[in-house]
């Protein structure tokens, strides 16, 4: 029996110092939030020490997190720290080992972050300039990519394996003037859908002026697709320069399968310069999101009818807005972060932000971004506004440039266990376990 008996208390001993270690790799500031704790794996983004660029949205597929890598001089192209090469990594999610890289891009000099994907299951798209891809996330694999446009826009929008794009489509014409494609996934076959209903009621000289269709939110009602779309046209042209026109935005409803609009040219935006759709929409229980500038909205999708807005202090073109339960979670670029009721638009509560952030992911209650003004990692309680977290990169300390950016991702846990969440310092991927 002693020889057990001298196992048993060896593996608790082990056991209870391991537990101990872990806790005194916690740090805690003044506030509670914890500021530094172990990573359950970090493994390496660069071989050159370069820093890369990063997904600015989660991408998790079977166990597996879509990161990207940089490394020197291979195709020429430009990396946030110098001359390189980036690519997408895929990464085990279970140890952060490397399972492919994907590089295939038209241009040697294509580098930078891909801020918008659409994802279903194993396949993905984005656009970049006058290109687009299909990627296979379960081998790495290009499953078509293509140079058929003037411009796309950044935003793809899908429904099951068919994506949504608006494009630039006159290659002759040196004003932008989009419209609306579908295309599947699996093959790259795109095909036109429809033309917003732009008047052309005003004229720049010696030109036109440009026709901007901001995106298309696709979704099923009955058995009817219908696409959900933002479009501007110019209220006063100043010519030459288009980017100084005076813009009105307006919300329109069409229904594909029928091939009918429900409704178009519902005021979406008083006249002014440079307003912007930000980010992509959210559409929940009838009701679709939007921000532009400084202003979130709420619509009836099926109407139109405005149901409410809500103007701020700074704007949302980075950081974004997310829906949890029964709030909207908005990071507001003048330093809050803002909960308000999804129906009315009222206050929930109020924190402090770090300003600008990452595009920002919910797990279980609680939501993960990292700020643009500090690099540090957050975790923020959704029902409360309780801050958890404020990591500081662990890179920081070999190079001031390695704190986090541009890159937060989580994944839910599996078999009732927490989950994790991923983040990049340019050199280096990180793993932390989720508070939930």
């Amino acid at each position: 029996m002693k020889p057990v008996i001298s196992y048993l208390l060896m593996s608790f001993f082990l056991l209870t110092s391991y537990s101990c270690h872990k806790e005194e790799d916690i740090i805690l500031n003044s506030d509670g939030a914890i500021v530094k704790q172990p990573a359950l794996w970090s493994t390496s983004l660069s071989k050159d020490k370069l820093l890369s660029y990063n997904m600015g949205v989660s991408i998790i597929y079977d166990n597996q997190v879509l990161t990207m890598g940089a490394e020197a001089g291979l195709k020429g192209g430009i990396s946030i720290s110098g001359v390189g090469n980036d690519y997408l990594l895929m990464k085990d999610l279970t140890d952060g080992r490397d399972l492919w890289k994907w590089d295939d891009q038209w241009s040697t000099a294509e580098s930078g972050d891909i801020p918008f994907v659409y994802q279903y299951n194993q396949y993905l798209t984005y656009t970049n300039g006058s290109r687009i891809y299909g990627i296979d996330l379960s081998t790495g694999q290009t499953l078509w990519k293509k140079q058929d446009m003037e411009q796309y826009d950044l935003r793809p929008l899908g429904l099951g394996t068919s994506y949504f794009v608006t494009a630039d489509i006159k290659d002759d014409n040196p004003y932008w003037e989009y419209a609306i494609f579908e295309g599947d996934m699996r093959t790259g076959k795109q095909e036109l859908v429809v033309y917003p209903k732009y008047q052309s009621l005003y004229k720049a000289k010696p030109g036109p002026v440009f026709k901007y269709c901001h995106l298309a939110m696709p979704f099923l009602q009955n058995q009817d697709t219908l696409l959900s779309i933002v479009y501007q046209e110019v209220f006063e042209p100043a010519p030459p320069y288009p980017y100084t026109d005076r813009v009105q935005n307006y919300l329109a409803l069409y229904n594909k399968t029928q091939k009918a609009w429900v409704y178009d040219r519902i005021v979406f935006t008083e006249p002014g310069v440079s307003e912007v759709l930000d980010g992509v929409p959210i559409l929940s229980d009838g009701l679709i999101y939007h921000s532009i500038n400084r202003t979130i909205t709420c619509h009836e999708v099926l109407t139109g009818k405005l149901v409410w807005k809500r103007t701020f202090g700074g704007n949302f073109l980075f950081s974004g807005f997310i829906k949890v339960g029964n709030k909207i979670l908005a990071n507001n670029e003048g330093t809050y972060l803002y909960a308000l009721n999804a129906q009315t638009g009222g206050d929930l509560w109020q924190v402090k932000s770090p300003g600008t952030c990452t595009r920002m992911q919910e797990l279980n209650g609680v939501v993960y971004y990292v700020g643009g003004g500090d690099g540090l990692l957050y975790a923020v309680d959704s029902d409360t506004g309780t801050v958890y977290w404020k990591i500081v990169s662990p890179d920081k300390k070999s190079d001031s440039r390695a704190f986090f950016y541009n890159m937060c991702s989580v994944a839910p846990g599996i078999n009732g266990g927490k989950g994790k969440v991923i983040v990049s310092s340019g050199l280096n991927a990180f793993c932390y376990e989720a508070v939930r």
